[in-house]
């Protein structure tokens, strides 16, 4: 396959309106359309062969679903609409209010500008459009980086020290990580030992951020959902919550999980599968 010929497509994902990543390689898609009611005029997660109506426990998972079942591509990825990949050596932050309040401020307060003002608006412009050129130029260059050689394309990991990752993520509850920690060793022994080592480490590839080749992905969301499918059957035998999608303690539950089962598979594709780790470009609205 010549590097032109390659397919490659990456689900942005967005639940409110914000600056629009979209080419032949990032593809917009929205979730928490029911829960939101709001139309941001592109493809959305409740269509086609979806399980839209888990996102408010599911998170970003509804969106990964929906483009593992109805895209067909030589390699897959996931994206959120504030974080993407970079060619910058290091992660960036926009953070937009913030930043350039911080620094603007000591020349804005004298003239009767206030923080609110159009005029951090047009800066915040001004940042979206930095954004948005950092984001594309990676597109432009991902083929090459794909034609490379490259099965897997995952964020530089972050640590979380001097705590490991099972404390970090405690806030779930002991309950339902124990629940988790049982359910994946009941499921995929072996790939247990994975998980197990991702929660005692303080390491951490971060929000199930991702570009695979299509037999990786493919992989990867069938452990992945075959986990959270017995995860859910779990919870309501040990009655651990009465309903995943009216308990509020349960919100982007299963995101947070999934960062650990996305962590635990990049462990266990090392040495098996060729992995580039990149810097993330935050946008923060």
């Amino acid at each position: 396959m010549n590097e032109e010929d390659i397919a490659i497509s990456i689900a942005v994902l967005y639940h409110k309106p914000s600056v629009i990543l979209k080419n032949d390689i990032y593809m917009p898609l929205q979730v928490a359309k029911p829960e939101t009611g709001i139309n941001l005029n592109m493809d959305s997660d409740d269509t086609l062969d979806n399980i839209a109506f888990k996102h408010p426990f599911y998170s970003e998972y509804s969106g990964l679903y929906w483009i593992w079942k109805n895209v067909s591509s030589d390699y897959k990825g996931l994206l959120h609409y504030r974080r993407c990949f970079t060619l910058e050596n290091s992660s960036i932050s926009y953070r937009f209010k913030e930043y350039c309040w911080f620094h603007l401020k000591k020349w804005l307060i004298p003239i009767g500008v206030r923080k609110n003002s159009c005029c951090t608006i047009q800066i915040k412009e001004t940042l979206e459009q930095s954004f948005l050129k950092k984001a594309y130029e990676f597109s432009d260059e991902l083929k090459k980086i794909i034609y490379s050689g490259y099965n897997i394309i995952v964020p530089i990991p972050i640590r979380i020290f001097p705590v490991d990752v099972e404390t970090f993520y405690i806030g779930i509850g002991r309950d339902l990580m124990e629940a988790f920690k049982y359910t994946v060793q009941k499921i995929n022994s072996d790939f247990y030992v994975y998980v197990s080592r991702t929660l005692k480490s303080n390491k951490l590839y971060y929000g199930n951020l991702h570009v695979m080749d299509v037999e990786t992905h493919n992989e990867y969301c069938e452990l992945v959902f075959s986990i959270f499918e017995a995860l859910e059957i779990e919870i309501g035998k040990q009655k651990i919550v009465e309903n995943l999608l009216e308990e509020k303690t349960c919100f982007r539950v299963f995101g947070y999980l999934g960062e650990v089962l996305t962590n635990a598979f990049i462990i266990y594709c090392k040495g098996r599968k060729k992995i580039k780790e990149v810097a993330v470009l935050y946008l923060d609205n």
